[in-house]
């Protein structure tokens, strides 16, 4: 299994989010698939900002023993619809690609 496969089927799970599930857990429950990611260590909310008066740009980082998922995303506070603006996975990369 290779970052570009891991990246892939992320970017998958997240356009089909039909069911507008929480994207972080989404993303913990995908990357939890892969053993190239380790033990899962914790989701920790980096930064929560306002761009407007009802909408947030919130950026997550969810950690595992050989990587850390960035997760931008961009929410209405009201009633809460997600949009990922964008996600980078780093870490690791030589046990992620080999």
């Amino acid at each position: 299994m290779n970052l570009r496969k891991i990246e892939l089927d992320l970017t998958v799970a997240l356009i089909n989010n039909h069911s507008n599930e929480h994207a972080p857990k989404l993303a913990k429950a995908q990357l939890q698939q892969f053993q190239e990611v380790g033990k899962f260590l914790g989701t920790e909310l980096i930064s929560k900002k306002a761009i407007g008066k009802e909408q947030l740009n919130r950026r997550y980082a969810i950690k595992f023993e050989h990587c850390t998922l960035t997760l931008h995303m961009i929410s209405n506070g009201k009633d809460y619809p997600q949009v990922v603006n964008s996600f980078r996975l780093s870490g690791t990369e030589e046990r992620l690609i080999a």
